[in-house]
């Protein structure tokens, strides 16, 4: 942290910072503990490596199709 700005940084270069479920639940998780600071007063959020975020990783699902049930979680968690 510097001068009340919280740094947060996406952290998956080898995929250029593209999102999953884990990162999705770790940047949520991240935004909960950071809420709750008091000397926070502002976050920026970075990418690690080349890129910042090259969007949803469309690789994580390729393996299969997701269940209603998967697909309504993943989508609340994103927003």
């Amino acid at each position: 942290m510097r001068d009340a700005i919280a740094i947060l940084a996406l952290n998956r270069a080898d995929r250029l910072n593209a999102v999953n479920q884990e990162l999705y639940s770790a940047i949520a998780e991240a935004f909960n503990v950071l809420s709750e600071e008091r000397s926070v007063r502002a976050v920026m959020l970075t990418g690690a490596g080349r890129a910042f975020c090259v969007g949803a990783d469309l690789k994580a699902h390729g393996h299969r199709e997701l269940t209603d049930a998967e697909r309504r979680t993943y989508v609340r968690t994103c927003q």
